[in-house]
This record gives C-alpha cells, sequence and structure tokens, in this order.
C-alpha cells in the first residue's frame, strides 16, 4: 500500500523532495502545487531535474493539487519572512476546515512589539509576568547574559521594573 502525496512548492527543497518520493515504493506523487506561472502544466519530473517525465502535472490551482486527494502534502515553500502566512497556509491545506473553507487563523500580537512594549502590554493587564521565561539557557533561574535576557531586562528597565523572574548571581 502506498501514501498518496503532494509536494507544496518546486524549489531547491521541493525538487528535492519530488525526487524523494519518485525513489521510495511506499511513496505515490500524486499532485504539485507551484506559485510560478511558469512552472504551471509542467510535469514534475522536469521540475525536479529528474531527466524524465513522472506523469504529474504541476498546477498553480490550490483546489487541483487537493482534488488529487494526498493523504500527506510536504511543504516547501520558503518561509523565512513569512512564518505565520506560511503556517497558515498549511493550517488551510491541510485540515479539514480549512479545506472546507474554514481556515484556522494564527495570532501574534505581539510580534512587532519591542520587550518594553510587551513589558508594558503585560502589566497593563495584570500577565503573570513571574511565569514568562526568555532565557535560552534553560537553567533553575535565568542566566541574565544571554541576548533574550539582556533583551528581557531592559524591557523592564525601560519601564522602571524588577523582572520578577530568578536570576543567576541576583538575590
Amino acid at each position: 500500500m502506498t501514501t498518496r502525496v503532494a509536494v507544496w512548492s518546486t524549489g531547491t527543497l521541493g525538487r528535492h523532495a519530488i525526487a524523494g518520493i519518485d525513489l521510495n515504493p511506499e511513496l505515490e506523487l500524486v499532485s504539485v502545487f507551484v506559485s510560478n506561472p511558469d512552472k504551471d502544466g509542467k510535469d514534475a519530473g522536469q521540475l525536479a531535474d529528474l531527466g524524465r517525465d513522472l506523469g504529474v502535472i504541476a498546477s498553480t490551482d490550490r483546489d487541483t493539487v487537493l482534488a488529487a486527494k494526498p493523504e500527506c502534502i510536504v511543504y516547501c515553500a520558503i518561509t523565512e519572512d513569512r512564518f505565520f502566512e506560511a503556517y497558515e497556509e498549511v493550517l488551510r491545506v491541510g485540515t479539514k476546515g480549512g479545506v472546507e473553507g474554514r481556515p484556522i487563523r494564527v495570532e501574534a500580537p505581539i510580534l512587532r512589539m519591542t520587550k518594553a512594549e510587551i513589558v508594558r502590554l503585560g502589566t497593563e493587564l495584570k500577565a503573570p509576568l513571574h511565569l514568562t521565561w526568555s532565557c535560552y539557557k534553560g537553567g533553575e533561574k535565568a542566566c541574565g547574559r544571554c541576548d533574550s535576557c539582556l533583551l528581557r531586562l531592559k524591557g523592564f528597565r525601560d519601564n522602571s521594573l524588577q523582572d520578577p523572574v530568578p536570576y543567576e548571581g541576583r538575590a
């Protein structure tokens, strides 16, 4: 029995995914999504530089890709600068609600705020800031030296507040 697979995007990672799926007899490539109109209608084997056709035609139409009824979607789109947008896209095509037009939205209200703004808002909302953690080290106490600790401490200092989290070397 094979697993029906769609590849979402055919850049560097997507090309490798297509090649890997082609080599695995337990996987069947059934559809490929492309965002570039120049790739629309091309065979997946061509897009992956395999030197042969695979009989799977790439499409810019999400509904066409999903109509192939993949059991698994290998998401290969570039996301460095659009993580939340990309994650919402995965949820749109990979969940029943998303496919049925009831997508899940990812909210990140503090994403573009400074640490000082976050501390100020947390204080105004009476959030339990003593239960929050920023340290990269992960010890019993925050180290107070890593970039994350330094930004957090500055956020509290900018609000003339003492950080309630215990730090190494601080009573």
